[in-house]
């Protein structure tokens, strides 16, 4: 069955005139991370550049035919909200008590805006030059070989068969802890690795599996229900316990993924969901996930929500509080601890291969740039197994310094915006599922480090998409192989 979809020809002029006008934004922002603080512009003129570059981005975007719904768009308003979404707020004079809360000198938030315009204008300069390099046609999503929908509800049904009772598992002992203490007693649990950790990493298969099952039962109501109440049910548990990015990130590839392949859904709709998910649902998890299950009902809920005082800017102001890990790395970088040059990445990389050949996984006994940040900041909250987060732009600051934002944070624009188009120039619907999963474990890639994303992007991710690639190609070998043997006339039968 092939869907028919809007099939936009990107413009090559209004492309490029793009490029060059996101270029202009780069270039300033490489000029500005060398000029003297006190030379820069005031924090505010600062906060508004950002703004106009969030406009902009969006923009050229659209000029260059690409819809707003895209997992590449979806990245970037993201990346935004999290490394400037204060400085959003500082625009229309929502910052009460300043940019990062006053605790920073007037120098290092500077720096930091600064830092942050250049990461994302770099980011979407990437993009958009991978938009004018391999301009495609967005084709109808179809499957590339005979019984690949048969395959990929195979594959998912199997996933969801390994993955359920593990999540079952994990989940269960989570809420236990959730239930008698709240949220913040989950930091106060021994960390597994190793075996003790496997029913926790299976879990994780329950997104790929779904999305497969969904992908593979367009024409089947019953496997697309089953693979919309597995999601479904796995962000209400995951918001209960209350992880937001977790529960968040599934459900809206989830959406992209129904967009894609199975039907379109109203722009009204996806605001919607947007709004109530950001303005309401963020804020009331926030207030009330340290609340213990005997202290949670419907009248505690509405009062803790009744409290937040504009649930909208409080929420903006929390994501944009991710600014503080790259003002933080600012302070300490090279002052305090030197350059990784290149091997924070390295062992980010590292982390491909599970806790199996050590007691410690290398990453970790290293420590993470995470670890690193809140044990240097705040050790109190280090012993008790808080965190800060990341940012991919402190990241890029702390493996190659100033020049390593612009240089990595387009090369994350390339490899995303290529991803998106190796899938549409196909139509093939493992390429959009794979697509959409990736999408699932790396939307919180602008608040965290390569660490936290690489493993789920490769196991998650490619190990599913390669077992739909070869296994019906492997299973098909073999029946061809012994139907030869069957009809092979036996040595002598005839003598």
């Amino acid at each position: 069955m092939r869907l028919s979809t809007r099939s936009p020809i990107p413009s090559p002029g209004k492309t490029v005139l793009s490029l060059v006008v996101q270029g202009t934004f780069c270039a300033v922002g490489i000029i500005c991370m060398f000029v003297q603080p006190a030379a820069l512009p005031t924090t505010y003129t600062l906060s508004v550049a950002l703004a106009v570059l969030l406009a902009w981005s969006i923009l050229s975007w659209m000029l260059a035919d690409r819809p707003i719904f895209d997992p590449y768009c979806i990245f970037l308003i993201a990346a935004f909200l999290f490394n400037s979404g204060q400085g959003l707020l500082e625009v229309i004079d929502s910052n009460e008590l300043g940019i990062l809360g006053g605790i920073f000198s007037e120098t290092i938030v500077k720096q930091t805006l600064v830092l942050s315009f250049t990461g994302l204008a770099a980011l979407h300069f990437g993009a958009l030059l991978t938009l004018c390099v391999t301009p495609v046609r967005i084709v109808s999503p179809r499957w590339m070989m005979q019984d690949a929908d048969l395959w990929a509800r195979r594959i998912g049904w199997a996933l969801l068969v390994v993955a359920t009772p593990a999540a079952a598992i994990s989940l269960t002992q989570t809420i236990s802890v959730v239930a008698q203490s709240g949220y913040a007693s989950l930091y106060d649990r021994d960390f597994q690795a190793g075996v003790a950790a496997t029913p926790f990493l299976l879990s994780g298969l329950l997104v790929p599996g779904a999305f497969l099952l969904m992908a593979g039962g367009r024409e089947h109501t019953f496997d697309r229900r089953v693979a919309s109440s597995v999601i479904i049910a796995l962000v209400l548990v995951q918001f209960y316990i209350g992880y937001r990015s977790t529960a968040a990130m599934p459900l809206i590839a989830w959406m992209w993924l129904q967009h894609r392949i199975i039907k379109p859904i109203r722009w009204s709709a996806i605001l919607i969901s947007a709004t109530v998910l950001v303005f309401v649902v963020f804020p009331l998890i926030r207030e009330t996930r340290n609340m213990a299950a005997n202290e949670r009902s419907t009248e505690s809920y509405w009062s803790m929500f009744a409290s937040v005082d504009n649930p909208a800017i409080s929420s903006i102001f929390e994501m944009g509080s991710t600014m503080g890990t790259t003002a933080h790395t600012l302070t300490l970088v090279p002052s305090s601890r030197p350059f990784d040059q290149g091997v924070g990445y390295a062992y980010g990389l590292l982390t491909i291969f599970p806790n199996l050949f050590w007691d410690i996984h290398p990453t970790i006994e290293r420590g993470t740039a995470n670890d690193w940040l809140v044990r240097s900041v705040n050790p109190w909250l280090a012993a008790r197994g808080g965190a800060y987060g990341y940012s991919c732009i402190a990241e890029a600051y702390l493996n190659f310094g100033q020049p390593g934002v612009p240089l990595m944070m387009a090369l994350y624009g390339v490899l995303l915006v290529s991803l998106i188009l190796w899938s549409e120039r196909s139509g093939d619907i493992s390429k959009i599922v794979l697509v959409a999963t990736i999408l699932a474990f790396t939307l919180r890639f602008p608040r965290d480090e390569i660490a936290g994303v690489i493993r789920p992007v490769f196991w998650y991710g490619l190990a599913p998409f390669i077992a739909m690639v070869f296994l019906p190609r492997i299973a098909m070998g073999a029946i061809k192989t012994g139907r030869v043997s069957r009809t092979r006339p036996l040595r002598g039968a005839h003598s």
